[in-house]
């Protein structure tokens, strides 16, 4: 029929936009894999940087020492699974709740280690290592 204008989309349209799709999900999705993770791992430093505080507090609430060991017990606490911490043997909390430094070392789930010097005083993630 002359003058007869069919509505839709032709079958080689459809493909070339799926096409266009799968190829801008093909290059997006490592971007925002690796913006998720960065996320994350921002969001554990939080957390850490707020259990030193919390450590800090106790220390001077309870006017007691605490040292490395009990640091890396309370901090690793607080972590998701398959996080790990490792608190170096040099960090102690002393009864006025000053705090002689050091270093921690956060392992994510995937493996990678990021190492973090300690401000002296306040025990706050000071400065990134490694």
């Amino acid at each position: 029929m002359p003058g007869y204008l069919r509505a839709g989309y032709t079958m080689l349209e459809v493909v070339v936009v799926v096409a266009i799709v799968a190829v801008a999900l093909t290059v997006s999705t490592p971007a925002l894999i690796r913006m998720i993770e960065q996320q994350r791992v921002q969001s554990v430093l939080r957390s850490i940087d707020i259990g030193l505080t919390d450590l800090r507090a106790a220390s001077q609430i309870d006017a007691r020492i605490i040292d490395a060991g009990e640091a890396e017990a309370a901090l690793a606490a607080e972590l998701p699974v398959g996080w790990y911490i490792l608190v170096d043997e040099a960090v102690t909390f002393s009864p006025a709740g000053v705090c002689n430094g050091g270093r921690l070392q956060v392992t994510t789930p995937r493996g990678r280690e990021y190492v973090f010097s300690l401000a002296r005083r306040t025990c706050s993630l000071d400065q990134r290592i490694a």
